[in-house]
């Protein structure tokens, strides 16, 4: 389809991967467990992607029984669905980091945290060549488990 030729035209219509050391992986992956019983608590049951034991699919099954009850008893209803545009992308750090420091995760999984993102540097591969690298201020790794 045409649309589809532009996308390939437009830098915004590729999504850049992020590829990490194993031994990076299983740092964050033990920080990501060591946070999970704070997130539990400071994030609402709303929240349902992310978080051990719970899953998305829950919010379609929350918005069916909504519409389903309404429409059996002929009331109208409105309902929002917001996806916000590269959410990974606009996370900046040092307000991650404060947030990370107010619902009380501790020092040393904070630190841990700031290490993971503090001085890091990303190149592309555009053409098969490798750019310089470029500082990253902003975004979390898509697919990490600290995201």
């Amino acid at each position: 389809p045409k649309e589809m030729d532009n996308q390939r035209r437009c830098v915004k219509g590729y999504r850049p991967i992020t590829l990490c050391n194993v031994d990076y992986k299983i740092f964050a992956k033990v920080l990501a467990n060591r946070m999970q019983s704070i997130i539990c608590e400071v994030v609402g049951e709303h929240k349902t992607c992310g978080i051990r034991g719970r899953a998305i699919q829950s919010n379609i099954h929350v918005a069916r029984s909504v519409l389903d009850c309404v429409s059996g008893r002929g009331d109208q209803v409105a309902m929002l669905q917001i996806d916000l545009e590269k959410a990974f992308d606009r996370v900046q750090h040092d307000v991650l980091f404060k947030i990370l420091s107010h619902v009380g995760v501790g020092k040393i999984i904070l630190q841990g945290v700031k290490m993971s993102y503090t001085n890091c540097y990303t190149s592309l591969v555009l053409n098969n060549n490798v750019t310089e690298s470029i500082p990253v201020h902003s975004s979390v790794r898509q697919g990490c488990p600290l995201s």
